[in-house]
């Protein structure tokens, strides 16, 4: 087996636990969901990350999208106490 086989392999075993989260992702996206699911008003996370209701919406659809940006996610991952984890898992 070629090192780059045993690397590619390593990492699939690395990231097994994950590989289905990136394939399936909630309805409503993962930001709305965890926030629902801890029980958050968009506004108590607006008044949280120093944006409005309305501006939480639109960082939720933006997430649904895939055009949100890392910065965005982490500001809002944090806000709900919560870790960003960002993965490529192949």
């Amino acid at each position: 087996m070629s090192s780059q086989n045993l690397l590619v392999k390593q990492l699939e075993r690395r990231l097994a636990p994950w590989s289905a989260l990136g394939r399936i992702p909630p309805k409503g996206g993962w930001l709305r969901t965890i926030r629902q699911a801890l029980g958050m008003t968009a506004p108590q996370l607006g008044a949280r990350i120093g944006m409005t209701r309305q501006g939480v919406g639109d960082l939720e659809e933006r997430e649904r999208e895939g055009t949100v940006t890392l910065a965005a996610l982490r500001q809002a991952a944090e806000a709900m106490s919560c870790d960003l984890v960002y993965a490529i898992v192949p």
